[in-house]
This record gives C-alpha cells, sequence and structure tokens, in this order.
C-alpha cells in the first residue's frame, strides 16, 4: 500500500503540475529535488497505522486514484511549486499578520499570490472587500447565463457572497469521506455552500428552468431519480442538513453531464485550493493535518480533471492560485483599468485580472492575481503530452526510421520534422540513400509479384481489413496528424475518417476489375484499332484470337468467319510510385496507396520531410491488415529522393500532388521514360457571389475556401468576386464570423485554425500580405499575433490569424499567385460577363464556386 501511494503520489505530482501549467516543460526526473520535498510529507503519512490511513483517504479516492491518475506518464511536465512550498508561504503570511503594525518590512521574494483570503482592491482605491469580486462574477454569469460552480475549496467566497460564515456545528455521524473530498465534513458548511450556490447561479436557474437531473444518483440515505429539479434538490437538503454534503457531489456529477451536451451551457468553475489550505485551520504545524490537505487537493484536481473531459467549449477556470506566474511583471498593460470581469465571451486566452493586496499591518501594497485557464486549454494541453507519450512509445517499438529528437541534441544531417504548434522538434530521420532505395523498390517488385497473384475477392478482404484498422486506430492517427500538421483536432479527425471510407470503398472496386469484350467483323489486311485505357492504375492488355498479328488478319484466317472476338484483361503495373504535399499527409498517402493496391500494385511512397508520422504508421496498418510485407513502402528525403524514385526502371506509374515546379519536374520525367503520370497541383481558383445569393451561406461558403486547414488548400478560393451592390453587407457579416474564429491549440476542438505548417511558411504568407497593402489593398481584420501566456509551448508556434483584404485589383501580386494561406481578397464586379473575364484572366484554376440563388 505504501508504494502504491507514494507511486500514485508522484504521478498526481505530474498531474497537477499539468494542471497548473497548461504546458509540457521539462522531463520531471530532472526535478527530482521538488518531488523529494512533495513525497517528505508522505513518508510519514504511510508510515501512520492502517486505520489512520483508512480513514484519511476517501474509498472514492482509493477506487480509482490509480485508474484515474496513473494514465499520465512521468513525461515532459515541469512542477514548479510543490505542495509543501505553498504551505510554508501559507505560514510565512500568517507571520507577517501577527506582526506589529510599526513593522512594515516585507521579504522580496515573498510570494502573497497564495494568500488565503485576501481584500481585493483596484489600484490601490479603498475596497469592500472580496464580495465585490463575487457580485461581479455573479453579474457575469446573469447576464451571459453562465453556470457558476465553486470547488469546494472556494467556501469563503460563497460566504462572502451569501454574507455568511463558517459553522462550528459538528455531526460526528456526518464526517466521513465524500465525493468532494474532506471539504466539507461538516453538514452546516455543506448547506452553506448551497445556499451560496444559488445565490450566485440565480439568474441560471431561472433560465434554465425547470433544470432537471440527467441521472440516478445513489447517496447513503436513498437513491434521487433522474428528472429530479435542482431547485427542490437543493431547497430539500437546505432544510435537511444532513443530506447537503451528497447533494455537493450530486450537482458535481450533473454539472459535468450538462455542460458537456451540444447545447449545455458553459461553466465558470471557482477553485482555489489556497483558500482551501487556510480553511484547515491552525498554522498547519500537524504533520498528519498537512498529509491531509495534500490529500485534499488531490481530491480537487482528481474531479477537476474528470470536469475537463467534458470538453466545454467555453468553460474557464477562475482560480486565485496562480503557481503558474503566466503574466510578466509589467500587467498594467494587460490589465484593464477596472476591477471587473470581461464581460466577451470567453473563447480564448484573455489577459489576467491584476489585483492589489492590502492588509491592516502591511502598507506596501502585493500584487494578487486572477488568472483565467480556459478548459478547453487545458484539457488540449492534456492531449498534447499524451499524444507525445504516445508517439514515443511507438517510436521506440516500430521498425520505422524515425527516431524521436531530444531537446538539445545535434541533429547533424538529418531531418526533423517539428510540431508546428509549438515549434518542438518531434522526429528526426535520415534521407534515404539511393542503395536503400533502390533495395526498397526490389522488396515492392517481389511483395507486388505475391499480390497480383491473390485473388480479387481475399484483395477485397485484406483492404476492409486495413479500413477497420484504421478507425480502431482514427483518434490515434488524428492526433498524430496534428502533430505533424498543426491543424485543428476536428479537422485531423474528418481526414482520418474519409481515408477509411477510401479504403473502403476501392477495395469494393476488386471484384469489379474484369476486362471487356469487343466483337468486330473480320476485314483482311486492315488495322485492329483499340483503345488502350488506365484505370485504377491497371493497364487494359488486348488479346487476339488464333495468335493473330494485332495489325491485320491473312485472309485465309478471315473465309467463314462472322466476326471475331476481342477481350481485354487488367493487369497491375508492378510498382507505382506516389509523392504527397505536407497539407493532408494521411489522405494523400490512402489516395494514392489504395487505389493502386487495390488493382494488385505495390507502392513506394514518399511524404514530404515535414509530416513523415501518419504515412509511417499506415506502412504497419497494411502489413497488420494482410498485406504482404512492403507490398506499400515508405522512403524519406527531400526533393533528390523524390527525383530517384520517379526515375527508378522499375517504377512503371507515378502520381505527384504538390507544387507546379515539382509536377511540371515529374512529368518530365514520366515523359522521358514514357510511363503515365497524375499530377495535382496548386491552383488560384475563385468564388463569385451574385447580387441574389444568401448572404450567410456565401459568408459560410468563403469561410471554408479560404480558412479551412489554415488556408494551406490548393483547392482555395481566395479569389472572391462580390457583386458592388451587396458588398457592404456581405462585408460586415464575413468580418463578424472571422471574428468568431478561434486561433488556438489544434488539440483544441473548439479551435477554428490552428499553426501554420513552418515558419519560413509564415513569414511568405505575411510577406503576400505585406505587398497587398502597399499595393493599395485594405486590411479589415487584426493583424495582431495570436495570443498565448508567456510560458505556454505555443508561444513558439506558427500561427497566424485570418485576414481579409479588401479594395483589391486582380493585378496584385496577392491576386495573382497562390498564397496558400489564410488570406482572403475581396473583389467587386458588375455584372456576368465582367467576372467571367476575369475570372478566367491569366489564372490556373482548380476550382469555381458560384453562389447565388438558382443555379439554372
Amino acid at each position: 500500500m505504501r508504494k502504491l501511494f507514494l507511486h500514485t503520489f508522484r504521478r498526481y505530482a505530474a498531474t497537477l503540475a499539468e494542471f497548473n501549467q497548461c504546458a509540457p516543460r521539462t522531463s520531471i526526473t530532472a526535478h527530482t529535488e521538488q518531488l523529494r520535498n512533495m513525497s517528505s510529507v508522505l513518508h510519514k503519512f504511510v508510515s501512520y497505522p492502517v486505520g489512520d490511513f483508512d480513514r484519511f483517504i476517501s474509498p472514492f479516492l482509493k477506487t480509482e486514484l490509480v485508474e484515474e491518475l496513473a494514465t499520465f506518464g512521468d513525461y515532459s511536465l515541469l512542477l514548479r511549486r510543490p505542495s509543501l512550498s505553498i504551505v510554508k508561504d501559507l505560514l510565512r503570511i500568517r507571520e507577517l499578520q501577527t506582526q506589529p503594525s510599526g513593522d512594515t518590512s516585507v521579504s522580496g521574494d515573498l510570494n502573497l499570490q497564495s494568500h488565503a483570503v485576501p481584500r481585493f482592491v483596484t489600484y490601490g482605491q479603498p475596497g469592500t472587500g472580496i464580495s465585490v469580486t463575487l457580485a461581479q462574477i455573479s453579474h457575469f454569469a446573469a447576464t451571459n447565463n453562465w453556470l457558476v460552480f465553486p470547488f469546494p475549496d472556494a467556501e469563503r467566497w460563497l460566504y462572502r457572497c451569501v454574507d455568511l460564515t463558517p459553522s462550528n456545528e459538528y455531526h460526528q455521524d456526518q464526517h466521513k469521506p465524500n465525493l468532494v473530498g474532506d471539504a466539507f465534513d461538516y453538514p452546516s458548511r455543506s448547506a452553506n455552500w448551497l445556499q451560496g450556490f444559488v445565490k450566485m447561479n440565480e439568474g441560471f436557474l431561472e433560465k434554465y428552468k425547470p433544470l432537471t437531473t440527467r441521472d440516478v444518483h445513489w447517496t447513503r440515505v436513498d437513491s434521487t431519480p433522474a428528472g429530479t429539479p435542482w431547485a427542490e434538490l437543493i431547497k430539500f437538503c437546505i432544510a435537511r442538513t444532513k443530506y447537503s454534503t451528497d447533494c455537493i457531489g450530486i450537482l458535481l456529477r450533473e454539472m459535468r453531464s450538462l455542460c458537456s451536451q451540444p447545447d449545455g451551457p458553459p461553466c465558470l468553475v471557482i477553485i482555489d485550493g489556497v483558500n482551501f489550505l487556510w480553511c484547515r485551520g491552525t498554522l498547519l504545524k500537524d504533520k498528519a493535518l498537512q498529509c491531509r490537505v495534500t490529500v485534499d487537493r488531490l481530491a480537487i484536481v482528481h474531479h477537476l480533471r474528470r470536469a475537463l473531459q467534458a470538453d466545454w467549449r467555453h468553460g474557464a477556470i477562475l482560480t486565485s492560485l496562480n503557481i503558474r506566474a503566466a503574466w510578466p511583471t509589467d500587467r498594467e498593460k494587460y490589465t484593464p483599468g477596472y476591477a471587473q470581469l470581461p464581460v466577451s465571451p470567453l473563447s480564448q486566452f484573455s489577459h489576467d485580472l491584476a489585483w492589489k493586496f492590502y492588509h491592516p499591518n502591511l502598507t506596501k501594497a502585493c500584487t494578487v492575481t486572477i488568472h483565467f485557464c480556459f478548459m478547453s486549454s487545458v484539457a488540449a494541453a492534456t492531449a498534447r503530452s499524451g499524444a507525445l507519450h504516445r508517439l514515443r512509445q511507438w517510436l521506440e517499438n516500430t521498425k520505422v526510421r524515425l527516431r524521436p529528437v531530444e531537446m538539445g541534441q545535434n541533429f547533424g544531417a538529418n531531418f526533423v520534422s517539428s510540431d508546428p504548434a509549438t515549434g518542438m522538434a518531434l522526429v528526426s530521420f535520415q534521407e534515404t540513400s539511393t542503395d536503400e532505395l533502390n533495395g526498397i523498390i526490389l522488396s515492392a517488385k517481389s511483395a507486388q509479384r505475391l499480390w497480383s497473384s491473390v485473388t480479387p475477392l481475399e484483395r477485397s478482404k485484406v483492404l476492409h481489413n486495413v479500413a477497420t484498422l484504421v478507425r480502431s486506430e482514427a483518434e490515434w492517427l488524428a492526433e498524430l496528424e496534428v502533430l505533424d500538421t498543426g491543424k485543428p483536432i476536428w479537422e485531423a479527425r474528418a481526414d482520418v475518417d474519409a481515408c477509411a471510407d477510401s479504403i473502403d470503398l476501392f477495395a469494393g472496386f476488386i471484384p469489379t476489375l474484369s476486362g471487356s469484350h469487343v466483337p468486330v467483323p473480320p476485314n483482311p489486311g486492315r488495322l485492329v484499332s483499340v483503345d488502350f485505357k488506365c484505370i485504377l492504375a491497371v493497364s487494359d492488355v488486348v488479346f487476339l484470337p488464333f495468335g493473330s498479328s494485332f495489325y491485320g488478319l491473312s485472309g485465309a484466317l478471315c473465309e467463314g468467319l462472322l466476326f471475331m472476338l476481342l477481350f481485354t484483361r487488367r493487369e497491375p503495373f508492378g510498382v507505382c510510385a506516389g509523392i504527397g504535399a505536407w497539407n493532408f499527409p494521411f489522405q494523400m498517402a490512402v489516395w494514392k496507396s489504395a487505389p493502386a493496391i487495390a488493382a494488385g500494385n505495390a507502392m513506394v511512397f514518399k511524404p514530404s520531410p515535414l509530416t513523415p508520422l501518419t504515412a509511417s504508421r499506415l506502412v504497419e496498418l497494411y502489413v497488420k491488415g494482410g498485406c504482404p510485407e512492403h507490398l506499400f513502402s515508405v522512403v524519406l528525403g527531400g526533393n533528390e529522393v523524390g527525383q530517384k524514385l520517379v526515375n527508378h526502371p522499375f517504377v512503371a506509374k507515378v502520381s505527384f500532388t504538390g507544387s507546379v515546379a515539382g509536377g511540371r519536374a515529374v512529368l518530365s520525367s514520366a515523359a522521358h521514360r514514357i510511363i503515365p503520370g497524375t499530377v495535382e497541383l496548386g491552383g488560384k481558383s475563385a468564388l463569385i457571389i451574385m447580387p441574389d445569393a444568401d448572404l450567410d451561406e456565401a459568408v459560410n461558403g468563403t469561410l471554408m475556401a479560404n480558412f479551412y486547414s489554415q488556408g494551406q488548400v490548393c483547392s482555395n478560393a481566395a479569389r472572391v468576386y462580390v457583386h458592388k451592390t451587396i458588398l457592404k453587407e456581405f462585408q460586415a457579416k464575413l468580418l463578424s464570423a472571422v471574428d468568431s474564429l478561434r486561433v488556438d491549440d489544434p488539440f483544441c476542438p473548439s479551435t477554428s485554425m490552428g499553426a501554420m505548417i513552418t515558419a519560413e511558411h509564415k513569414e511568405k504568407v505575411q510577406k503576400y500580405i505585406q505587398s497587398a497593402i502597399a499595393e493599395g489593398a485594405t486590411l479589415l481584420t487584426d493583424d495582431k499575433p495570436a495570443m498565448f501566456p508567456p510560458d505556454s509551448p505555443l508561444i513558439s508556434g506558427h500561427f497566424l490569424r485570418p485576414c481579409v483584404l479588401t479594395n483589391c485589383r486582380d493585378d496584385m501580386t496577392a491576386v495573382k499567385e497562390e498564397i496558400f494561406g489564410p488570406v482572403l481578397t475581396l473583389l467587386t464586379f458588375e455584372s456576368e460577363d465582367e467576372v467571367i473575364q476575369r475570372v478566367n484572366n491569366r489564372f490556373v484554376h482548380l476550382f469555381l464556386r458560384v453562389i447565388n440563388h438558382c443555379v439554372f
């Protein structure tokens, strides 16, 4: 038991650091001294008799600690302030409070951000206490229909809100552990909490009246059936104090369930662990009491993590426990000149609210920060840490040529792939050499011979198995795609789902890959003309009866024949080469390999060196699904490897997706070798919005055509032609919609746009914007960089806000050239003939979109 709890406590330290910092930093093993300080309290604690151990740890934590917290391994976490140091801060503050009024000295390194029940004022102006802040919170929640849920450790906030004081009443039969830790062993305090909860949520409860429970909840006395109104439940438990503790647990579970619904309300969680520590009383000299405090904080973090799993789009955490120290010392430029909550939707990181702390015995003010830590961002950091941990485990146990990158490693001549959202190097790899390339292609040729002999029905079953495997690993593949590309997680999930469907689609084609029969009349000496086709990477081979020459038939053989029967049979090309782009790496690998493999070919695929992860994983999925080893292979490197692949004598067909220059080089090589080639290149597409168009539909279409995948899509309609009569109205709606786009951590499900692929590409896009402005365009959107806390790893990411330019002309560089970024250029037209001529003038198109009331 002792070893189990110490192990769990160390994992708790990692979990606490994750929530307090929202960002991985460095290996936790580098901070053994801090961990030793934290666990020193536990050493004495676990030496107590088993009975005391049971009394101090609730059964709920016993059964779920390992399951819930052990999922966080010792990966990339930094713990800045162990719990023991917080206790020391509290003791130091208590000493300052007891100093004589004449002694105003304050230690320079004292962190008064951990003060328990401070009085808050705004920049030196006299304040009336913490109730002012709570009144603002209550007003904000009522105005914006938020649910406010103070965690038990914030009980004193509620006391100030409802003008209650903690009762000393004690019920021996209720001194038991419960779902929310030991914070509310006193039923009267639980009843006070419920009254404060009602006071804080008067507007919310009125709006959602009648709000009822969604689940059945079992308590020590009775069960609460689903459909019980919240108001009646709270009223009942306040009147019968002994049930009030159970009511808090019910509300906690119901709050998670309610806010996780698609139509659920946003929730503001108030959590203040330091206030809770101070509520334990005395000077915390009792060692057992210190240990008990640690366990209670563990319960809070545990429940907070459970709450975060609900993935609330607009939820936020309000805390005065500023362990993160997220902002610079000079906070004035980040904070408003008044002490109130921002009333704008809390959908992205905002600034802290800095307050001045005063005590009657202290004349020197000390800053106390209330920090907004948004749930979605915390959950995103958790997801990122988990994805990095799984990536490292995979790389350590796989045969792929990728290796994890350690911070500070000298990469030498290796290629390095980085996470666009953080700039952190993920994997390194050596370029595939010429000898290795030859060996891979020879192995692919051998695998193709074996695969082509498999019956179509068996090939179809194998590919269906591969599609099933892709679906079973959909979340893991989506996480790899996010780490590779920086695109939002919801988009990566859609990409993976589409890939699984594509594999199933081509698997269904396999039994239909048959030839054709062509009856022709005999005609001696004339040329038999047959069209050769290439469908699904399969060539049509023509067979003639009697062993006749392709060029003609002798008259003797034609005598007495009414007609001849020609037939074709589809045969695989052999080894096909695929070269993919970095914007849709997994889709490129699947869309090129699945049809080729379905038709009996082998595929040697070269992903972009920027995004090698998902293609490498696809190699293993093909083998696991039943394909011969080396039937799908991956080579790594840059343009030179691609050229060697295309020019290899055993490659019979090539498929390329990328830039115009790259496509030109691939087609030139294919033409020189006289092999078929398929290329899909960039372009400069257009979107035309006619005067009778539905503007809401037009805005949605414009957003999708320009900002999907951060605008890094070859089919983007970056030239938006709007009829002059609707420009102002359309522009207003468009800007409102663009302002609502969230540029944030790609692992956050509510993120609209993630990061650009590289810093160089981001700079290239920014130069196009500057060029357009210099040529006379007007920038309608905010050009400030995306804002993140200074200690967030996203600070080093390649984020770019969506850009809308108006007053554009067709001759501008940003209008003529493909930008491949989130840059939208607005142009106006007056007639259909005019816009058709302008759209078709000197541009290479991949798509053309027209939005109007009726297509015909």
